[in-house]
């Protein structure tokens, strides 16, 4: 196998030394594609960070990965000059099989995250973080770095396929000068095949009107959309499709945060926009989980009304789930001491199933709720109901009554510590692994009747939730069966 070493390119080098140079190395990151299909050329991407999450500057130390199953051995050294950054390309798999690479790392091992090799997948998985903000959000600035930053460091320093600058514009924040130098910077960014920028912006609302909310678009228009003052997540939308008519854009809103106790997120009917111009909800950042009330990773003041993403399935509003950072320090793997007090959880991240890394894929994936939310490290997670793919409407019949087969596939860069199958809001199966990966499968035979349905028999969703040992986390967005 003839294989190419690359580093991070001269000016993005540049951008990320200015504003983020990392001292002595702390930890080696392995990162590589979720999902290739054997004989198919796929790159590797290896960084070493400090403890802040800042990169290693002019350290040209060598390493030999290894990835066990395929019997795979690849060695290669950081530069002498610049980041401690390397891509190693045009690798193969020749067989199918879920693998990690590993090496050395301060005498303890360092896995990638996994890889699942397999024929016949017509979707690869990207991952991304749709919650970053910039300088130019003018909030907390004093942990936050430039918007050109935000783009790079998501490119090489957390090894993302796509990542949204979502920027304040309610408050003030925001005017037609800041929006013009965001909106050239993200399609300056843009790379498609290799890295993604997807348009979008946080936008501000008051709790019981939806609460904070990102709006993501397929492509910028000329100016945004702000109802902070006196409007809803409902007038909002409403106000974005008209201008999305005169422009000829596509968009939708995600909430987040949910629970925060004062700018909460709860949904009541009335200020609902609807699954197209809501499709998602953003079920975890730094803030913390807002899957549902107990969980083990909560906000630090939560809103004691019904703004969980359990409470929201309950109202049977069909939400499939990301996950983002809300990371004000533009990094988003920065250490949680670079960020404000409130800010410490697990990282967020969204894995979107898609065919090719275009702006138009990722952002259609999370329209069609093709995606899974995952904190702290890139989860493998595929599942299937009935062969129908998470995010995904089936119709009562009475086969489905009485009977439901589920498909699960999850492997992690640590050990699995359960693995769980959600049915209408109760666990109604867990598996404790004690490995890296798991294929599962499990049929559901409790007929399904008014007793366990959301609706008088007409309404039930299954998703999956992984943990593992490290404190990462995976949702699989929700599969509905509805009349």
């Amino acid at each position: 196998m003839s294989t190419e070493i690359h580093h991070i390119p001269n000016f993005a080098g540049k951008i990320i030394q200015r504003e983020a140079s990392g001292k002595k190395a702390a930890s080696l990151e392995i990162v590589a594609p979720t999902i290739i299909a054997p004989d198919e050329e796929f790159t590797l991407k290896i960084l070493m960070v400090d403890e802040k999450g800042f990169p290693v500057i002019n350290d040209g130390r060598k390493f030999t990965l290894r990835a066990a199953g395929p019997k795979l051995e690849l060695t290669f050294s950081f530069p002498h000059n610049g980041i401690a950054y390397a891509e190693i390309r045009k690798i193969k798999f020749k067989k199918e099989g879920i693998f990690r690479f590993e090496t050395e790392f301060k005498n303890k091992k360092v896995f990638s995250n996994p890889c699942a090799c397999r024929h016949g997948m017509d979707k690869k998985i990207f991952w991304g973080d749709p919650h970053i903000h910039s300088s130019l959000s003018n909030c907390m600035v004093q942990y936050s770095r430039s918007t050109l930053f935000a783009f790079n460091a998501a490119r090489y320093l957390s090894c993302l396929d796509w990542a949204a600058v979502a920027d304040h514009v309610s408050n003030g924040r925001c005017g037609l000068d800041k929006w013009k130098e965001q909106s050239a910077l993200a399609d300056a960014c843009n790379d498609p095949g290799n890295f993604i920028t997807l348009p979008a912006y946080e936008a501000s609302l008051k709790g019981g009107k939806g609460g904070d909310n990102n709006v993501y678009m397929d492509k910028f228009p000329s100016i945004f959309i702000d109802e902070y003052e006196n409007g809803s997540v409902k007038t909002l939308c409403r106000k974005l499709k008209e201008l999305s008519q005169k422009e000829n854009f596509d968009f939708f809103a995600v909430p987040h945060h949910t629970t925060r106790t004062g700018k909460h997120g709860e949904i009541p009917g009335k200020i609902y926009p609807g699954k197209k111009a809501m499709p998602v909800i953003e079920i975890h950042s730094k803030w913390g989980s807002s899957e549902y009330r107990g969980n083990p990773s909560p906000l630090k003041d939560v809103h004691p009304g019904p703004s969980y993403a359990a409470d929201l399935l309950k109202q049977k509003l069909i939400l499939g789930f990301i996950g983002g950072t809300d990371t004000h320090a533009t990094m988003t793997f920065a250490a949680s001491s670079l960020e404000s007090g409130h800010i410490d959880r697990l990282p967020g991240l969204t894995a979107v199933c898609a065919e090719k890394l275009e702006r138009d894929n990722v952002f259609q994936s999370i329209r069609d709720r093709n995606c899974y939310a995952a904190c702290g490290e890139r989860i493998y997670l595929n599942v299937t109901l009935n062969d129908i793919t998470m995010g995904s409407l089936l119709k009562i019949n009475s086969s489905l009554l009485r009977s439901r087969h589920i498909h699960i596939e999850c492997a992690a860069k640590s050990n699995l510590k359960s693995v769980e199958i959600i049915r209408n809001g109760y666990c109604i199966k867990k598996i404790n692994p004690k490995t890296w990966k798991l294929i599962s499968d499990f049929e559901d035979k409790e007929f399904l009747n008014k007793k366990n349905s959301l609706d008088e028999g007409k309404f039930y969703y299954y998703y999956i939730r992984v943990r593992c040992l490290s404190g990462a986390t995976a949702w699989s967005s929700p599969i509905w069966i509805t009349a």
